[in-house]
Order: C-alpha cells, then structure tokens, then sequence
C-alpha cells in the first residue's frame, strides 16, 4: 500500500471514485426531466400539443418521456404517407433510448442552454474520472501523490464541482424548448417551469456529485502524511 496517503487520504479516495463513478452515470442515464406522452390534451396540458386521430391513444397515454442534457428516452416518430394522392403525417413513440442525432441540427439537442449543459457535464466528468484514476494509482503506487499533486487534484475537483453545479443551474433554462414542451411538458412549460413534467433522479444526482465534489477539493490538500515530502532512504554519507 502507498505510504503517501493518510486515513484522509483513503477516505478522499473513496470519496473521489464514488463521486466520479455518479457524475458519469448522472451525465449519461437520461432522467433529469421526466414527463409523460400530450396527446390531443388529454393529460391537462394548457393547449393541444399533437393532434393524434389515427393511433390508439391508449397504447401511449402511460408511456414516459425522459430527457437529460444530451440522450432522451421515448419519442415522437413522424413519417409521410401517402393515400389516394394526399400525404398525411402518422405519429409513432419510438421506446428507446439513445442520443439525440446531432448536436445543432434541427434533430439535434433542442436548446442551446442544454448544449451548454452537455458541455460542462461532460468536461467535468471527464476530470472527475482523471482524479480517481490518480487517487487510485495512489492507494497501489508509492510516490505518486505529493503536497504539489493534492493541491492540484483539488484545483481541478474544485473547477469540476463549479462545472456540475452550473450545468444543473442553467439545465432549467431550456425547458421552454418547442420539442420538449411539444413531446412531455405542455405549453405551460417554461425557463424554470416543469409544466406537466417533473425532476428526475439523475438531476438530484448530479446535485449531490456537484456539492460533494466540492468539498472533496477542500479535502485534498490534507490527503498527504507527514513527512511524505521527505526520501525514504538516507543519503549515504559518501555521497555528502
């Protein structure tokens, strides 16, 4: 076991890989913002957002419509067909989950703030991931963990934490998107009202990752034991 860590230091550790380990599945599970299938304003939506004449509404009036910054689960499929010379637009859910096609496009991510908000997560969980490595490396490996290395592990854990806590800060902001407003959250939705939809675990989540992040970088700087900055092994004294 390395001799630079003291019992901080292996409660930061553990802290460190927890915290990485829930900003990554936050990041990525889609379950920030939750709503369920407006069809023809049957779930009190404030206006009509599809009008569905040709489905059967029961086969989707239970189906939940989930979103993080960057993946979503269940949508809305819009394919033409045409019948006795007219084209008509036939509405489908798609039950799956995946990424949003592109990144600006018309099927890309519908707002600029959750673009935004996919950024930061994302660059946050990246550096995240890059700190646990390091701490674990530490627990293994003599030498790797210095009073110079603590100190910028919780520079870094400290922007990191600064980079979640925005990103769930500015994810609101785009809750007035035509698309999510149209497919789960109703008319009514806005910056920073649910509308018909509600918050998801994963948001709270990356909360709780956001604030612990934090205080794992005030943490850091006292992971070392004392005299960790000192050689191990005497200088010989012909060497002096």
């Amino acid at each position: 076991m390395c001799g630079n860590l003291n019992g901080c230091g292996f409660l930061w550790v553990a802290l460190t890989i927890a915290l990485a380990a829930g900003a990554c599945v936050s990041f990525y599970y889609p379950r920030w913002l939750i709503g369920t299938a407006l069809v023809n304003g049957t779930n009190n939506a404030s206006r009509f957002v599809w009008h569905i004449d040709e489905i059967d509404w029961n086969e989707y009036k239970d189906v939940e419509f989930t979103f993080s910054t960057f993946r979503r689960c269940n949508y809305w499929s819009v394919k033409a067909r045409e019948e006795n010379a007219f084209t008509t637009n036939v509405y489908t859910v798609v039950k799956e989950c995946g990424r949003y096609k592109d990144f600006t496009g018309t099927e890309g991510i519908p707002s600029i703030a959750w673009r935004v908000c996919t950024i930061m997560a994302g660059v946050a969980s990246g550096l995240l991931i890059l700190i646990a490595l390091i701490g674990l490396l530490a627990v293994f490996m003599k030498g790797v963990f210095s009073r110079c290395m603590s100190l910028l592990c919780a520079i870094v854990q400290f922007v990191s934490g600064l980079l979640l806590l925005a990103a769930v800060i500015l994810y609101p902001v785009g809750w007035d998107a035509d698309r999510v407003k149209k497919e789960a959250c109703g008319w009514n939705a806005g910056q920073f009202k649910l509308g018909q939809c509600s918050l998801g675990w994963a948001y709270f989540i990356m909360i709780g990752c956001g604030i612990g992040v934090l205080l794992a970088a005030f943490m850091s700087p006292a992971v070392c034991g004392e005299g960790d900055d000192d050689d191990d092994d005497p200088i010989p004294s012909y060497m002096i």
